[in-house]
């Protein structure tokens, strides 16, 4: 049996940000609809807790344009079973972003749910399996001791029942908009500021993303974003967001994210300047 369709959309102008394409909040609000879709489609059991998201962004999607999600069953890179969802332009066919769900405490159940139901996705495993940002999970750390290392705030704001779904808890799209406002602090204490990218033209983009979920936020929670440079080379920089409660500093949520700078006139990738990832500072210690 072929992946199914789970989702179905439209890039509407509201959800472009400054470099004029889909921001990476709404490819997650869309895989958070398809994995809704396909757990009804499926049988999977919606209480299922996944271990990790992990997102990759092949292709940029631009206002107006049709987009569809295709989800299935498939390898997680190990001895287990996993559920992909690819987005894909609806016009033409071409995949623009993907998401890996593991599972790793529900091996058994996804793999019985499985080898039932039969649906599995026809992409290649190099589109979807981990690239960038590799290794274990990471492990939970309190606010002070990631302040210790050099984490620092990049958001804060409040949980409203606006960012909530029907189960009252946050959803992952309002999780990645803090990243994606906090992203943007994090490049301008490393260097890579506002500044340096009007006058060069370019933009900054995430290529992959990892989410793993400790908590849930409800309406009226305070978020405290922390983050923190974990690695960067010539042309890439991996960045460690921890998301709080800022009341009782519950830790709630830890996002990886790849970014890359962008040339906005040709659309690809360009290299950092030397000096400025030579002097960006680090998270030190076990939180890198």
């Amino acid at each position: 049996m072929p992946a199914l369709q789970t989702q179905v959309s439209f890039v509407n102008a509201w959800e472009c940000d400054e470099n004029d394409h889909l921001n990476v909040q709404f490819y997650f609000g869309r895989f958070e609809e398809a994995d809704q879709h396909f757990r009804a489609m499926t049988g999977l059991d919606p209480a299922l807790v996944r271990s990790a998201r992990h997102v990759r962004y092949h292709a940029e999607l631009r206002k107006g344009e049709l987009v569809e999600v295709e989800s299935g069953f498939a390898g997680d890179g190990g001895d287990g079973m996993a559920v992909v969802h690819v987005l894909k332009n609806l016009s033409d066919g071409r995949i623009c972003a993907t998401a890996l769900d593991t599972f790793d405490a529900h091996v058994r159940e996804l793999t019985a749910i499985a080898t039932r139901v039969g649906a599995a996705v026809d992409v290649p495993p190099r589109l979807y399996q981990p690239r960038g940002i590799t290794g274990p999970l990471p492990e939970a750390i309190s606010i002070e001791a990631l302040r210790a290392r050099g984490g620092f705030v990049t958001a804060r704001s409040v949980i409203r029942p606006a960012d909530t779904g029907a189960d009252g808890v946050a959803t992952e799209r309002a999780h990645v908009g803090h990243v994606s406002d906090g992203a943007s602090n994090v490049w301008e204490t490393i260097g890579v500021t506002k500044a340096l990218l009007d006058a060069q033209a370019w933009g900054r983009v995430a290529v992959e993303m990892r989410m793993v979920l400790f908590d849930a936020y409800a309406p009226g929670d305070l978020v405290e974003q922390v983050s923190g440079l974990l690695d960067a080379t010539d042309r890439t920089i991996h960045f460690r967001h921890h998301q709080y409660e800022a009341r009782t500093g519950r830790l709630v949520a830890i996002v990886d994210a790849l970014g890359l700078a962008m040339s906005l006139t040709t659309r690809k990738a360009v290299r950092f300047p030397d000096d400025v990832i030579a002097a960006a500072p680090r998270l030190t210690g076990a939180a890198a």
